[in-house]
């Protein structure tokens, strides 16, 4: 392929991505109450740093040339908002995370996909508040998997090692970094949580933070194979300030089990018993259950590589309390995007959590104005719930763009792309 012809190529892939994502984003930050000023500072970022990173355009029918890990049908984006309860009525922060991919690789890199992060990151400088990579250069060589692993590439495990994500802040940008395990624990032939032991023992953490990860990492082991490592996350700031985050999931979803987990993690918070009222009420709302329906009973089940429940547990500097939230994977156990919509509405407006003119339903509706949510599923990926240090609620909805769907008459045809 001639040079001229592959910047056209990727002009007309990123026009792609601006088309979809500006409307998108912009949408998000004005529900959530940005200034004109900021709203245009992001999508400067957006338009100038993200979207030349996000690959080639999809294909109308089949699979992605690269299947991120970031969603279960394949995109490499994934926008949320996320509300902490407040006195008075509070509106959320706009955050999304990323897959960075390269346009075009050698073959035999393809599926290691690290040069999409490379390319990304040195665009990126000078973008970001107050970044530090001490730890990022500090664990790349632990996490990462250099050399093209054998076996991910004849299970056709997913692609991905790197996401990048980014809280918006006003118009500045906090910059966080997740590590993706899969390959590496793959390519060295050892356990996921092994690798984040040694990761976490390069950070020079102190006492206090040491003791809360040594809790985590004993509670791990004591909680079989149905439990399972998966990201390891940290802030790109000053390591005195940065928290570790680290994720799990565990393939049992009754709710007695999520109340076991999230009750570990409440032994090492702020957090008391009283709160599991408003995540139980969460539960049952956006997943369409009967509220009589007994704790015991699991979910029903599901074949997929995300199938099961998504947690992570919180670590910061000079305290050894732990804060953990769990993921409500409404992507496979909900009914329909419209019912988790109307639900989220009710319970967002209970607690004093907005969107700026527009209740929550209505808001999704504007955002995809061209999908019918009560014939869907899938534009909400996870619902999230945990309690912060000041013992205050705090609500996520992480949301799919919706460039992708099912054929609506074959529900097992392969994935094809929305491009209008």
């Amino acid at each position: 392929m001639s040079i001229v012809l592959s910047r056209y190529l990727g002009g007309h892939d990123q026009r792609f991505w601006n088309r979809h994502l500006r409307h998108m984003l912009e949408r998000m930050l004005f529900l959530a109450g940005y200034c004109d000023q900021d709203v245009s500072s992001q999508l400067r970022f957006l338009e100038s740093i993200v979207t030349p990173h996000l690959g080639k355009r999809p294909r109308r029918i089949g699979r992605h040339a690269h299947h991120s890990f970031m969603t279960d049908d394949g995109t490499p984006i994934e926008m949320s908002w996320s509300w902490t309860e407040g006195d008075i009525d509070t509106m959320p922060v706009v955050r999304y995370s990323i897959e960075p991919l390269a346009m075009t690789l050698p073959k035999d890199e393809k599926w290691l996909n690290l040069h999409g992060s490379n390319a990304f990151l040195q665009d990126a400088s000078g973008w970001f508040t107050a970044p530090d990579m001490t730890w990022f250069n500090r664990v790349n060589n632990i996490l990462l998997q250099y050399d093209r692993c054998p076996i991910g590439s004849k299970t056709g495990e997913h692609e991905s090692q790197i996401f990048w994500a980014f809280d918006l802040d006003g118009g500045h940008r906090l910059l966080k970094v997740y590590y993706v395990l899969n390959a590496r624990a793959q390519g060295l032939s050892c356990s996921k949580l092994s690798l984040v032991e040694r990761a976490v023992s390069k950070l020079s953490v102190d006492e206090s933070m040491a003791t809360a990860l040594e809790n985590f990492f004993t509670f791990i082991r004591a909680s079989g194979a149905d439990t399972e490592v998966e990201i390891l996350s940290f802030d790109c700031i000053d390591p005195d300030r940065s928290r570790i985050k680290i994720y799990f999931r565990s393939r049992i979803t009754s709710f007695s089990r999520v109340r076991s987990i999230m009750s570990w993690g409440q032994m090492h918070s702020c957090t008391t018993k009283g709160d599991m009222g408003s995540l139980k009420d969460l539960w049952h709302s956006v997943l369409g259950l009967d509220s009589h329906r007994s704790l015991e009973d699991p979910l029903q089940v599901k074949k997929h590589r995300t199938a099961g429940i998504l947690y992570y547990c919180e670590f910061k500097p000079r305290t050894s309390a732990i804060k953990s939230k769990v993921y409500i994977p409404v992507r496979h156990y909900g009914i329909n995007d419209q019912l988790i919509a109307s639900r989220m509405s009710h319970f967002l407006t209970s607690r004093s959590m907005r969107l700026q003119e527009k209740t929550y339903l209505e808001a999704l509706q504007q955002l995809h104005p061209r999908r019918s949510l009560e014939k869907g599923l899938g534009l909400h990926t996870y619902i999230s719930w945990a309690i912060n240090a000041a013992g205050k609620i705090n609500i996520t909805t992480y949301l799919n763009p919706g460039l992708v769907r099912n054929r609506p008459d074959v529900s097992t045809t392969p994935l094809r792309w929305l491009c209008v």
